[in-house]
């Protein structure tokens, strides 16, 4: 399910696309802020994905160490052969107080 945009959180993007494919291939690379140190700069670290690969039969990939989910809707087929498919990244921590610095 790909969620609403008027959701606050998680925050998520989203592309729909005209396409013939049957299996799309996908890579995600994200950055993770801490804070590193006293005089509050924050330190990134490289979170990527190997290449993943999402179908109609299988339109749910959890990306980024569970962190994040590539999400995809398969519209019905044209008579053409193809279709629009729309295809999401959503942040998939959950907020809490106690993990402010995941959200960073």
């Amino acid at each position: 399910v790909i969620r609403s945009s008027q959701d606050t959180l998680p925050s998520s993007a989203a592309v729909s696309f005209y396409t013939t494919a049957t299996l799309l291939s996908c890579t995600v690379e994200a950055g993770v802020y801490d804070n590193g140190s006293k005089d509050r700069t924050y330190q990134r670290t490289q979170l990527r994905d190997v290449e993943v690969q999402i179908s109609e039969n299988d339109p749910t990939v959890a990306v980024l160490d569970g962190r994040a989910a590539i999400s995809s809707r398969w519209r019905p087929k044209t008579e053409s052969g193809g279709r629009v498919v729309t295809v999401a990244l959503s942040n998939t921590v959950e907020h809490s107080e106690d993990r402010t610095a995941e959200w960073r």
